[in-house]
C-alpha cells in the first residue's frame, strides 16, 4: 500500500532533517571552524593548525562554533609572535 503524500515527503526530507537538527553534529562543526581559524590566522613561523589541536574538538557535545570566532577575532600578530586576547575560553564550556 503506498504511503500518503504527506509522509512520503517526510521520509525523503529526514536525512536533511538529521543534518541540520540542533544538537547534531557538533564535534564535526567545531574541528571545521577550528581549523577555518587555523588558516585564517598567520603569524611568524607558527603552524596554528597544530598549536589549536583541531582534532581534539571532534567530540564536543555542544556547539562551540562562537569559541573560534572569538579567537579569530581576538588574534593579534605583534613581532612574529601571535597570541589569543579575549575571555573566549567560556564560549568552549558545555553546560
Amino acid at each position: 500500500m503506498p504511503r500518503p503524500p504527506q509522509l512520503s515527503a517526510l521520509f525523503r526530507a529526514a536525512p536533511l532533517l538529521v543534518l541540520l537538527a540542533p544538537g547534531c553534529n557538533h564535534g564535526k562543526r567545531a574541528v571545521e571552524a577550528c581549523e577555518e581559524v587555523a588558516e585564517a590566522i598567520s603569524c611568524g613561523d607558527t603552524d596554528y593548525a597544530v598549536v589549536l589541536q583541531c582534532s581534539s574538538y571532534a567530540d564536543a557535545e555542544c556547539n562551540i562554533v562562537a569559541y573560534f570566532d572569538c579567537l579569530e577575532d581576538n588574534f593579534e600578530c605583534q613581532d612574529g609572535t601571535g597570541t589569543f586576547g579575549g575571555d573566549c575560553g567560556e564560549l568552549a564550556v558545555c553546560d
